[in-house]
Formats: C-alpha cells, sequence, structure tokens
C-alpha cells in the first residue's frame, strides 16, 4: 500500500469512526434514557449530588399539559418555592417523587454507612419537604427549562427548605 492509499485508507477509517460517534451520539439524545444530575438545596445536606438514570418512557405522556411546576402562576413565578399543587400533573408528582425519594436514599445510605444518626433523624424531619419546582415533566426530561430560577447548567436542585 503507498502513501497515498494508505492516507485514504486512514481518512475513510476516521469518517467511519467519527460517524459512529455522531450516530451514537444521536441515539443517546433521542433515546428513552436520560441521565438526571441532581443536587440538593439545603443548608445541611448541600454537598449530595447523584447522577440518576432515567427511562423517559415511564414519564412522557402524549396528552399531559405542561404545566410549569411551583409557583402557581406560570414560568412567571419560576423565583417561587411555593408550590401549587393545583398546577402539578399526574406525571411530573410521579417524576418529581422518584427523584426525591432517590436523593433521600442515596443522602440515607452515606449517613448510615458513616454513622452519622444525628443527621439521619434530621433528614427524616425534612424529608417530606423535598421538591422540584420551576420545571415541567419534559423540561427535566429533556433539559429544557424556561424557568430562571430552574435553570442551574443542566443541574436539577431538589429543595428542601419550603
Amino acid at each position: 500500500m503507498d502513501s497515498s492509499t494508505s492516507t485514504q485508507h486512514n481518512t475513510r477509517m476516521q469518517q467511519t469512526h467519527d460517524s459512529q460517534g455522531q450516530q451514537r451520539q444521536e441515539e443517546n439524545n433521542n433515546g428513552n434514557h436520560v441521565t438526571l444530575d441532581l443536587r440538593v438545596s439545603c443548608n445541611t445536606f448541600w454537598k449530595y449530588e447523584m447522577k440518576l438514570p432515567v427511562n423517559r418512557d415511564d414519564y412522557v405522556e402524549q396528552n399531559d399539559n405542561d404545566i410549569v411546576n411551583g409557583g402557581g402562576g406560570g414560568a412567571d413565578a419560576g423565583g417561587s418555592c411555593l408550590n401549587d399543587d393545583n398546577k402539578k400533573t399526574r406525571t411530573f408528582s410521579r417524576l418529581e417523587r422518584f427523584l426525591c425519594d432517590s436523593m433521600i436514599a442515596h443522602i440515607h445510605e452515606d449517613l448510615a454507612l458513616n454513622g452519622q444518626e444525628e443527621l439521619i433523624e434530621k433528614l427524616c424531619e425534612i424529608s417530606s419537604k423535598f421538591h422540584v419546582h420551576g420545571h415541567t415533566t419534559r423540561s427535566l426530561l429533556y433539559h429544557q427549562s424556561n424557568a430562571p430560577h430552574a435553570d442551574h447548567g443542566g443541574c436539577i436542585y431538589i429543595c428542601t427548605h419550603c
């Protein structure tokens, strides 16, 4: 194989590799699974974060209204931490509960492993307050939030203080 043939062969192999990488990226972007980057907004448990895989098919429903959750006033109320349960869709509530329960379990496991019983008690006291606001089901699952209060560079903060 001469040098020009070798160069053409290497170029074709690189193009094939690039094309396969792009195809895998598109599959990840368009697939049914997404990994959410969760953080806790709390003075006590601020250090906790986790990456949580979610199957979009479990939470996306065709006829579900995509209402911005929290604040009661839609997207303009994104700065408020007050949840208005009348504005939550059933699908969002299920997703929010899954995210919060997963984070609570993650924190509890770490505290138990490190023998921090007093903080486990604190976690149990405040865990009923864990919630996500300023998002819709689709904004969580497809990383698309229009609410300034909820846009943190792809991180989803679980609020614990309201």
